[in-house]
């Protein structure tokens, strides 16, 4: 409580002095519109347009979002300000709107002129424990709200993978994105391709089969079928059996990009619902 109500008292002084020092600035202006676009709500364009110019910015310019989140104690209202607010003196092609949970924050590639700023912000976040999740790079000033998104489930994503981490970016987990959107509403056997179906339904009444491991491994390998006996420590003649018993049973097109896209993608799903 001592810790929060001194953060409240530093807070207030800084962004006293924040706004004195900057009042009448164009930063501000461009602040309301886009945290207006991050709301979902619409904003006049043309205004919106002269706002950026007035910071040498464009709505064409390539952005990217940051969503940071506290990973220590202090996490109140009036610490997430005061960080929000150092985030902009820390870093001027940068623009931090902060939220009940934590700050977004708005990076212009195109107006960075820092070369360091990567290291920079390491040391901001380690010095203030704070993690962050990254959006992929857009260019269009107006889309912020979806990719706020995006920063929003690189964290989330990030740290269900890799929770001794600090930074996550959403294109290293795009694959994880997929799956869990995939397993929201269905289950993995819903989703399953109907040849790999018949497959595990075989596989219940014969375990010794394993038909569906074989296949993922087949799959795997690059339809290499020795590579993948060896894989599986099987003979290479009980491969080449396993595989005509699975064109007996599935009769499977191989050949066909989008056959081999779906059971890929089924053997995807059901490894993620297992892992859950």
């Amino acid at each position: 409580e001592l810790a929060d109500g001194f953060g409240a008292l530093v807070s207030e002084c800084y962004q006293y002095h924040y706004l004195r020092k900057n009042q009448g600035m164009p930063r501000h202006s461009v602040y309301d519109a886009w945290k207006q676009i991050l709301a979902g709500q619409a904003v006049n364009r043309e205004h919106t347009e002269l706002r950026l110019s007035s910071m040498l910015w464009r709505s064409d310019d390539r952005y990217r979002i940051a969503w940071l989140v506290s990973n220590g104690y202090f996490r109140s209202q009036e610490t997430l300000k005061f960080y929000a607010v150092q985030l902009e003196q820390a870093f001027p092609a940068c623009i931090a709107a902060q939220s009940d949970e934590g700050i977004f924050m708005l990076h212009n590639l195109d107006r960075e002129t820092d070369p360091d700023f990567r290291q920079k912000l390491a040391g901001f976040l380690r010095e203030n424990l704070l993690i962050v999740g990254i959006s992929n790079v857009f260019s269009d000033f107006y889309d912020s709200r979806r990719y706020a998104g995006q920063g929003r489930e690189a964290l989330k994503l990030g740290l269900h993978r890799n929770p001794s981490l600090w930074r996550f970016e959403f294109r290293d987990y795009l694959p994880d994105y997929v799956l869990q959107q995939c397993l929201s509403q269905y289950s993995a056997r819903d989703l399953c391709a109907a040849s790999l179906e018949k497959l595990l339904r075989y596989d219940a009444s014969h375990p010794e089969m394993e038909l569906a491991r074989t296949l993922e491994m087949y799959y795997n390998c690059k339809f290499n079928a020795a590579e993948a006996a060896k894989k599986l420590y099987i003979h290479r003649t009980t491969m080449f059996y396993r595989l005509n018993k699975i064109q007996e049973i599935a009769d499977i097109d191989h050949d066909n990009p989008e056959v081999r896209l779906h059971l890929m993608l089924s053997f995807a799903l059901l490894r993620e619902e297992q892992s859950r």
